[in-house]
């Protein structure tokens, strides 16, 4: 008759049609699962899924890795008594007992345990020195759990000086860092030395070692990542100033005591 013209389907036919939709579907969801399974145990997949494991753990392990260098507060033990070191100096330190004042103290100096030997970075050096040396100031001041305070000694024993040089290349410098230690008799000299730039190299009396650090490149923001530094045994130094000093890391106090026999 022309367009406008209805058809319709007689119901047995209607309902086969439906029957056979629903059959194609199941066969196509199936297939689906089927191929997915074969690409998820594939080498290739299973290779990269892998690779993202191991960066992730590795991730997990940065953040939960701790700084090695542990923050320490000095202490002496002598003839039966305890000494806080003071970072003040002498005068500083008898200007705040005269007026009955408790000197601040804080646990500014690092030290890393390894292999049973103690280390320390160059810049904490000057106090172990003294304290090892015998060069410090008794302050006897009652504490609550200490017998007072020591400060460092009048006799230098520690110098430090920079050098800078050429090197084989036309307008390179290298820098050169010195320690140097003697006893409190001026008599022998321990000396101290590694090259700060163009890279950093271990030279005399030191080692460079690879260290977890805490840094923090943002306020708030926390991150713990490796880096080499120069490090100095203090057992090497107790050794040359052949000393009746021992020293003994307490990690639950956070202390590291100079026991003097």
């Amino acid at each position: 008759m022309g367009f406008g013209k209805q058809t319709h389907t007689a119901p047995g036919a209607t309902i086969v049609l439906q029957t056979c939709c629903k059959l194609f579907k199941k066969q196509t969801k199936l297939q689906f699962k089927k191929e997915r399974k074969m690409k998820l145990f594939s080498p290739k997949l299973n290779l990269s899924c892998l690779l993202i494991l191991c960066a992730s753990l590795l991730i997990s392990c940065t953040d939960f890795a701790t700084d090695d260098r542990k923050s320490v507060q000095l202490i002496l033990k002598k003839d039966d008594k305890t000494y806080l070191f003071s970072r003040l100096g002498t005068m500083i330190t008898n200007n705040k007992l005269d007026k009955n004042e408790s000197p601040t103290t804080v646990q500014s100096t690092s030290i890393v345990v390894k292999e049973n030997q103690l280390y320390t970075e160059p810049q904490h050096i000057k106090s172990i020195a003294n304290l090892i040396s015998g060069n410090y100031v008794i302050h006897d001041h009652q504490e609550k759990i200490f017998d007072g305070y020591i400060s460092d000694g009048k006799h230098k024993v520690y110098n430090k000086k920079y050098v800078n040089e050429h090197s084989e290349k036309f307008g390179e410098m290298i820098s050169i860092a010195n320690i140097y230690l003697t006893d409190t008799d001026q008599t022998r000299k321990y000396h101290i030395s590694w090259q700060r730039s163009p890279n950093q190299i271990p030279i005399t009396n030191c080692i460079e070692m690879a260290l977890w650090v805490d840094k923090s490149y943002k306020p708030g923001e926390r991150t713990t990542a490796r880096d080499n530094f120069i490090m100095i045994n203090l057992n090497d130094l107790v050794e040359f100033y052949n000393s009746n000093v021992k020293l003994d890391y307490v990690e639950e106090d956070k202390v590291l005591y100079f026991i003097v026999d």
